[in-house]
């Protein structure tokens, strides 16, 4: 009898090991493919004269269309604001464009080479477009507006747009006031005014850099009023050596300041400008080296 119980129990667990597997084991099942990342298609864009498609990617994924306008990429801000949960009211046309992106108003008019951004300035001398109501800026002023990284391919077909850390630009002007005392800000505005009032902006900028790169250099003073004021067998400046620097500023040559603030170059590391018309330019010819002309003056490094 005793026997018969141990074969018995022997066979049940035999069977309730069948039951709980089987040899050989069976090869694990393939995992489900993930669902592919959404795209977006895009319906042929209308044949715009002077202006080409450019098909633009937020983190590797399509997701809006552009436009390239002789050689410089425009970009829609709205796909940013949307990603930021930004509200945007827009208002745009041949004259000018009015943005106002959450708090931030950001402006600009034709014929100025500067947008305002609160009470900061972004220099954009490529302006900007206007499609169907919406307006496009620039890449650079996409870049600077959201603290974003965009790069574009040689061929002007395809930008890619990385909103890691993206935010919205601080529209106060407290970094100018960081960067430079009000006595600082006073005399380049001075002296700017008084050597390229008559100068495009970008000039103006110019001549900003120059003083700029000399405070840099060891070989000038460390100081901005050290470089506008520098003496040695004769000032720097000519504005500084016949008084024309006391004369009244304008406001464009302020926003030159800031923009110089702002990080913007126009002339490299040039630390050198002249107007060939009025000045002794053969000298710096033969010992200076040329960077770029802008309005009246050329500059040298």
């Amino acid at each position: 009898m005793r026997r018969c119980l141990s074969l018995l129990l022997s066979l049940c667990l035999l069977l309730g090991l069948a039951g709980c597997a089987s040899w050989p084991p069976a090869a694990p099942e393939e995992p489900s493919p993930a669902p592919p990342l959404p795209t977006v298609t895009l319906e042929p864009a209308p044949e715009r004269p002077g202006l080409q498609e450019l098909r633009v990617y937020y983190d590797g994924l399509l997701a809006d269309r552009g436009y390239v306008r002789e050689g410089a990429a425009y970009l829609d801000p709205g796909p940013l604001c949307r990603e930021l949960g930004i509200e945007e009211v827009v208002s745009a046309d041949e004259r000018g464009f009015s943005l106002r992106l959450g708090s931030l108003a950001v402006s600009g008019e034709r014929g100025k080479d500067y947008f305002c951004a609160g009470e900061r300035y972004l220099f954009e001398p490529e302006g900007w477009l206007t499609v169907e109501g919406r307006c496009y800026l620039p890449v650079d002023a996409l870049s600077r507006l959201f603290a974003v990284r965009v790069t574009v391919t040689k061929d002007l077909s395809r930008a890619d747009v990385s909103t890691r850390g993206a935010r919205l630009m601080d529209g106060s002007d407290t970094l100018y006031h960081e960067r430079c005392s009000e006595e600082e800000i006073f005399w380049l505005t001075h002296i700017i005014s008084a050597e390229a009032a008559t100068q495009p902006l970008a000039g103006q900028i110019g001549v900003g850099n120059v003083i700029f790169n000399r405070v840099a250099d060891p070989y000038y003073p460390d100081t901005i009023l050290g470089v506008i004021f520098q003496k040695g067998e004769r000032t720097q400046f000519d504005p500084v050596e016949d008084g024309s620097i006391n004369r009244g500023s304008y406001e464009l040559s302020l926003i030159a300041v800031y923009l110089c603030l702002e990080g913007y170059e126009t002339v490299g590391e040039s630390e050198y400008f002249v107007n060939p018309d009025t000045g002794n330019s053969a000298w710096f010819e033969a010992n200076r080296t040329f960077v770029v002309r802008i309005g009246d003056h050329e500059f040298y490094a």
